[in-house]
């Protein structure tokens, strides 16, 4: 039955008035070989421009819609933002008046579901994903108090040498000030610049039960089953960078963090390839660690953390029962679903001679690559090198000095003068060498690999139906990842808005970060990013399941207006859009969803949302410019002013506790994330909104697809860069005619659903100069990782694994 003509008639009323209201900005129009998904039957409920139908399609194509119209404003054209209005409103028209042939209220919303299915994917949880954290403090009678101290105070930690250059007006009195009341002051470079507390030093320490002998079993089908179960040891670190001249900001940061495997901050030495620093009276910018630091307290404690996949839990099991064998004490663990507290399963930990048997069977796979030790710095890259690093602001970070080795001087493109001939090649002298700390992490679900510490560019998914039986598997699967980017001040290094200048992933923060360090067990694997740029003690710890993968973001850096901070992911269009050949065999195209977008928007290289500002036409042929006043157009006679607001018809116009989904063409997979804020003081710093950009022609300055931006990090209005994009264009056509104007965007670096975190408009965030947390973002962005046949809408249940996680309810067994 169709719905009431006069409830339709009302609700299109509203609609029109509040899409006439909409304006927004693109930077370009769709490059000539887009492709988008074809109409995929009646059962799909999409239009066959992809927008879908409904309500909420006739907005998604509207806010499209309007992009090209305000885009062809702000350049100027009144003719070509005149013939894009009509077509809109054509658009609009169109889709106002298939609303009467609505068949149920959900068609007439425009859902990607019935509302029944819509409520209960909305309230369900996919817990078989899920991993179960248990923190030792439940664990009473097996548990004993936590480590803690205080950070050493500040200037502790601060380079008191000289300002950082874009501070050095304001921080020289500063500087001169704090010389005068700490003389002889060195810098330190220490995770560990801090007193402890507890334990105090020399004191006998009461620890918990050892933590190599616990245990996890689950009850099921009337039988005791062993699960591989791992214990995480956790203790405070204070974070020092002295060797930075932007330390003078940050000076040193509390954080808890793990006990680690290998603390890869500490290995300073080596020459080829990084080592421990074994020498205890080493107290130059090189000081390390001879090994990593154990935990202060013995066994389990209070902080330490017991990690189980829900899936491997079971039934309540016998009042009496133990497993054959075990008869050490022993936890019951209840899970209790908060979407379903009906619904309870149970894990039991005992102490066991000798531990879990799972010790070398692991859910996920991490391996370093065998360069990852090498030291480099960045006379290893040539200046037009896609793959350079560490060539910004090259006095932030660790700052280490030794060797690099090289095989041959064609491989360095520093002074000669600095290397000599040993055996095999040359060993030049640095003053600022880093590891490679390249990694491939693999499940029987995906493939997740970082070229460095920043540097995520490869993620691929299983089909539904396969089983991954060899690494070489992952060869035949689509790579979805062109880049994770970070970007701080401005979201490309072409916009004005910045006071200061433009940061990126790789020419800024890879060479200017350490790793802190990595750790591995049965269920999860971990490793922590130490520094980015001017946020010294920043970091990223990256935590690994079978099924998803957590970044923990703790913010810690000077105030940045404007634009604040981004963190995005970015996708290899070839993974996204459909070629001819696949269009026409019915492969659908990659989609983007989010709960104002249930059945999502075509991933297509063409802005779906308003919000995106790249730029406007010159006042009187100048730009305004936070920096300079007034400065002159860019190469396309336009004022390149970068910005990125929320659009709130796309959409919550709040990161935290929300959704969106990448799903990738065919039966690439789907990407699920949301975004949780886990410290009390992030809330000083609210403003954390989601980012969407799905623009071909949006060079941001990195990247490798479809095109590696050649001179990573420079104006993309710069001839260098601009030629060579043609020199790539040429050599990949045979065509040696081709000018810099006969390229279209796919020729060029581009954004394909870029999306993610907006930090925006953010305030101090390194804690105020104190000992103390008091300032910092802390937050958790969740990747679920799903093997899925073809683009839906599958993102709640996912989701709510980290928005409604299970909570766990001890008891200790007689």
């Amino acid at each position: 039955m169709r719905m009431d003509k006069m409830a339709v008639a009302l609700m299109a009323s509203a609609l029109m008035v509040g899409a006439l209201m909409l304006g927004g900005c693109r930077s370009s129009t769709a490059p000539e070989d887009t492709a988008t998904p074809g109409e995929e039957g009646p059962t799909d409920g999409q239009t066959p421009d992809g927008y879908g139908g409904g309500v909420l399609g006739a907005i998604a194509q509207f806010s499209a819609d309007a992009n090209t119209v305000t885009a062809a404003l702000l350049d100027g054209d009144v003719a070509a933002g005149g013939a894009a209005l009509q077509t809109a409103l054509g658009n609009l028209a169109s889709n106002l008046a298939a609303l009467p042939e609505a068949q149920s209220p959900e068609d007439l919303l425009g859902l990607a579901q019935d509302l029944p299915s819509t409520l209960q994917q909305a309230l369900a949880a996919r817990r078989e994903v899920e991993a179960v954290v248990v923190p030792g403090a439940l664990l009473p009678g097996w548990s004993a108090p936590a480590a803690f101290g205080i950070a050493n105070v500040y200037p502790s930690g601060a380079y008191l040498d000289q300002c950082p250059a874009p501070l050095d007006q304001v921080c020289a009195p500063i500087l001169e000030l704090l010389r005068s009341l700490v003389p002889n002051s060195a810098p330190v470079r220490d995770a560990h610049n801090g007193t402890l507390i507890y334990p105090v030093q020399g004191e006998t320490v009461v620890g918990g039960v050892p933590v190599e002998q616990i245990a996890a079993y689950a009850w099921r089908d009337g039988a005791w089953v062993e699960i591989p179960v791992q214990v995480d040891e956790r203790m405070p670190y204070f974070l020092a960078n002295g060797n930075s001249t932007f330390s003078i900001y940050s000076g040193t940061d509390p954080e808890t963090s793990y006990v680690w495997d290998t603390e890869a901050w500490a290995m300073t030495q080596g020459d080829c390839s990084k080592a421990y620093d074994a020498d205890p009276d080493n107290n130059g910018v090189n000081e390390g660690l001879a090994g990593p630091t154990p935990d202060p307290v013995p066994g389990l404690d209070n902080d330490d953390e017991i990690v189980f996949m829900a899936a491997d839990a079971g039934e309540m099991a016998p009042g009496d029962s133990r497993p054959e064998g075990v008869d050490g004490a022993a936890q019951q663990i209840a899970l209790i679903d908060p979407l379903a507290p009906q619904t309870q399963r149970y894990v039991y930990l005992f102490q066991v001679e000798g531990g879990s048997r799972f010790k070398d069977e692991h859910y996920v796979h991490y391996a370093r690559g065998a360069d990852a030790d090498q030291w480099i710095d960045r006379y290893r890259f040539a200046d037009d090198d896609p793959e350079k690093l560490g060539t910004s602001n090259t006095n932030y970070g660790a700052n280490l000095s030794g060797a690099i080795c090289v095989a041959s001087l064609d491989d360095y493109f520093g002074d000669p003068e600095q290397c000599s001939a040993v055996d095999g090649g040359y060993r030049c002298a640095s003053t600022d060498r880093f590891p490679r700390d390249d990694v491939t992490v693999t499940t029987a679900n995906y493939r997740w690999q970082s070229s460095g510490r920043w540097m995520v560019r490869d993620l691929r998914i299983r089909a539904p139906e396969d089983v991954v039986d060899s690494d070489v598997y992952w060869d035949t699967r689509p790579d979805l990842i062109d880049r994770w980017k970070g970007r701080a001040f401005q979201q490309s290094p072409d916009s004005t808005i910045s006071l200061v200048g433009f940061e990126d992933e790789q020419v800024n923060w890879e060479g200017n970060a350490s790793l802190l360090g990595e750790r591995c067990g049965p269920v999860r694997c971990i490793r922590e990013v130490w520094g980015a740029d001017s946020g010294t003690n920043v970091t990223k710890t990256e935590t690994f399941y079978r099924d998803a993968v957590a970044y923990r973001y703790r913010i810690r850096v000077h105030p940045i207006p404007p634009d604040g901070l981004y963190t995005s992911w970015d996708y290899n269009r070839s993974a996204m859009v459909p070629t001819a050949e696949e269009a026409a065999a019915g492969v659908p195209g990659g989609r983007y969803y989010t709960i104002l977008r249930p059945q999502g928007v075509p991933i297509d290289g063409v802005n779906d949302e308003i919000g995106n500002v790249d730029g406007f036409t010159p006042l009187f042929g100048f730009c305004p410019s936070l920096d300079d006043g007034i400065t002159s157009p860019n190469a396309d006679g336009r004022c390149p002013a970068f910005l990125d607001v929320p659009d709130p018809t796309f959409n919550l116009p709040l990161a935290f506790d929300n959704w969106e989904q990448i799903a990738a063409k065919g039966d690439g997979g789907s990407l699920v994330y949301t975004f949780l804020l886990r410290g009390a003081t992030s809330l000083l710093n609210p403003l954390v909104v989601p980012y969407y950009r799905d623009d071909a022609c949006l060079d941001d300055g990195t990247g490798d697809d479809p095109v590696s931006r050649p001179f990573p990090g420079d104006n993309s209005g710069d001839d260098k860069v601009r030629e060579a994009y043609v020199a790539a264009a040429r050599a990949a056509s045979g065509n040696d005619a081709l000018t810099y104007e006969d390229l279209d965007c796919t020729q060029r670096q581009g954004a394909h659903a870029a999306h993610g975190l907006h930090f925006f408009v953010t305030h101090d965030t390194d804690n105020l100069f104190s000992p103390l947390t008091t300032t910092e973002v802390d937050g958790e962005q969740w990747q679920f990782i799903v093997p899925s046949a073809q683009p839906q809408n599958l993102a709640e249940p996912y989701a709510n694994v980290a928005r409604f996680a299970l909570q766990s309810v001890a008891v200790p067994l007689p």
